[in-house]
């Protein structure tokens, strides 16, 4: 990446007027000298006094003045002399070689040999100098080892007859890229474990996510950068960010449209056999008006109507279910029954955060399947959306789509088919007329036109993206989320508008096409999963971070992010169409330019 060095070499004149002789150096003999002051001009010395020696100084003379040494600095960089410039992205051949500055001393002053020098800032010793009497000797500096900004280095020490020596100081400045690829890294955040202590209780938090701490990922230290250049680290705190999602049940629905957690309480609680049931629970478990539990034996009279028995909830075979999709047969139905005699609307789409929250909760406690389950939305037009989910069966690697609607206008035989089989997303079926659902923008993104969202005018490319996008940053927030909700006035619904990220569009291909075919596709595992789970906690530790903006790109195996961009380039990504920001370089190049 450099290939030259511009030499800088500055020169400093003995400085020995008025000490009494020019080649003497002098010495008054019994001072003690530090070769270690921190300081980059003499510390001042005792005066003699006749009283302590025959000889008289000179009037305005400053006895045992020091010994200017001259040193040489070659910076890399064929015009930025003096400057080292840190690259925005490094590349597999860059090696930290590249951009060390390299000093070179004497190996003797005056005729006096060295014996000790110090390298140093004004801050820390850089490093001790192993002097050769008979050459001169050339050492590296790190850049890890400056300040970014103007340093100023200076070397000292003393001579064989223990003179002291001491160079002027050399401005050199460390310019590290505004704009820069990030190194993901591992650190404990105690602000945000305080803040999800704050919101949902200490015993809570300590149940959840305690000390843990997530040390091992696939997204940490994924970027080699090398050793000591911390300005490319970004710090997570992956297992902070478990808090953040939606199945922190007992607290979601404050505040928004659901605004009912009690009703989410009370359902998780009711939970359990039959015989154990009371009230409303059982009313909906032994009895249920509009929905069938899978031991039911209705039949289709063919005239529109139906009859027979629609079954009853049956714990044992739901708490011991070996899929998901087989304990939801038993759950989902339950909760809509369960909601139709609650106080209120009864099942609405609009809830789906709440959804995600009691279902996730009441398959972790009742079974021993692995899951995650989030919101997703799909827009009829920007301001109207039909609620709707996604779970992830982590124990048997299969996805489902989630019903909020015990009336969906889709023709499924279940509330939460596998994904590729949902009406949502045939485009021969009228659901997939009435509701967008962020999942196709893949199949409609590689189309020879690329028309995205074709036939919602009111939704177009950059308002799809953002859905799309959504998808991946809810994973890991939850209703209660305080940066979702400061962003929206309805939680979980974020659509990114005047935020601070923003996600290129061929990671949003990669992501939205695994989701929809990942029961096709052989790759996809519970590993993949886990990626995309810590890629939406690294998207919502970004949102948080008022301060900077950020890109994300790449794909789910591959990702990259870019902090320090224009929030003009943050807007313009989300219009990009055309896939002209895919390239970390080509956003590199745009900020610079």
């Amino acid at each position: 990446m450099t290939e030259g060095w511009e030499r800088r070499r500055f020169l400093a004149a003995l400085s020995l007027a008025g000490v009494g002789s020019v080649a003497g150096c002098q010495n008054l003999g019994n001072d003690t000298r530090s070769t270690d002051s921190g300081q980059d001009t003499p510390t001042e010395r005792p005066t003699a006094t006749p009283s302590e020696t025959d000889a008289e100084t000179p009037t305005g003379t400053p006895p045992n003045t020091p010994v200017q040494i001259e040193f040489q600095v070659e910076t890399p960089g064929e015009s930025d002399s003096g400057r080292i410039s840190l690259p925005p992205i490094w590349e597999a051949d860059d090696t930290i070689d590249s951009y060390q500055v390299a000093v070179t001393v004497p190996g003797t002053v005056s005729g006096e040999q060295v014996q000790q020098l110090q390298l140093r800032t004004d801050e820390s010793v850089l490093r001790e100098i192993e002097v050769d009497n008979d050459a001169e000797v050339t050492v590296s500096v790190n850049p890890a080892q400056l300040n970014a900004g103007e340093n100023r280095i200076s070397v000292s020490g003393v001579t064989e007859d223990d003179t002291q020596i001491q160079s002027d100081p050399v401005g050199i400045a460390k310019q590290t890229p505004e704009t820069h690829l990030v190194n993901w890294v591992h650190e404990k955040n105690e602000d945000l474990r305080d803040e999800a202590k704050n919101q949902y209780g200490e015993d809570y938090f300590e149940e959840q996510v305690g000390q843990t701490e997530i040390t091992d990922s696939p997204v940490l230290n994924q970027y080699d950068t090398p050793d000591g250049v911390e300005h490319y680290d970004k710090e997570i705190d992956l297992a902070a960010w478990e808090w953040h999602h939606d199945n922190d049940y007992p607290y979601q629905g404050d505040g928004g449209v659901a605004g009912n957690p009690q009703e989410a309480i009370d359902f998780v609680e009711s939970i359990g056999p039959l015989e154990e049931a009371e009230n409303r629970a059982r009313e909906a478990m032994e009895n249920p008006r509009t929905n069938q539990y899978p031991n039911n034996n209705v039949q289709n009279d063919g005239d529109g109507t139906i009859s027979g028995d629609k079954g009853e909830f049956n714990y044992d075979k739901f708490s011991n279910a070996d899929t998901l999709s087989e304990a939801l047969d038993w759950l989902h139905p339950y909760l809509f029954e369960f909601q139709l005699r609650y106080p209120g609307p009864g099942p609405r789409s609009d809830e789906d955060q709440m959804y995600a929250a009691v279902l996730q909760k009441g398959i972790d406690d009742h079974t021993d399947i692995e899951s995650q389950f989030w919101e997703v939305n799909l827009p009829e037009a920007p301001a109207s959306t039909h609620g709707n989910g996604l779970a992830y069966d982590k124990t048997n690697n299969e996805m489902l789509l989630v019903e909020s609607h015990d009336t969906p206008v889709t023709n499924n035989d279940t509330f939460h088919p596998r994904i590729e089989e949902s009406d949502y997303l045939d485009m021969e079926h009228s659901a997939s007329d009435e509701w967008y659902h962020p999942l196709r923008f893949a199949d409609e993104y590689r189309s020879e036109e690329r028309e995205v969202a074709e036939g919602f005018n009111e939704i177009g490319f950059g308002v799809a993206k953002k859905y799309a996008a959504s998808v991946l940053r809810s994973v890991a927030t939850g209703w209660s989320d305080s940066i979702q909700s400061e962003q929206n006035p309805e939680p979980g619904r974020g659509l990114f508008n005047d935020i601070n990220v923003s996600v290129t569009n061929d990671y949003i291909i990669d992501l939205t096409d695994k989701i929809r075919f990942w029961n096709n596709y052989e790759e996809t595992d519970s590993d993949t999963f886990e990626k995309i789970k810590s890629h939406s906690k690294m998207l919502n530790e970004m949102v948080s971070d008022k301060d900077e903006n950020y890109v994300i790109g790449g794909t789910v195996d591959n990702p990259w992010t870019i902090e320090g961009v224009e929030r003009a380039t943050v807007n313009q990504i989300w219009g990009d169409k055309n896939g002209q920001f895919d390239d970390a370089k080509a956003i590199l190049e745009t900020e610079a330019a």
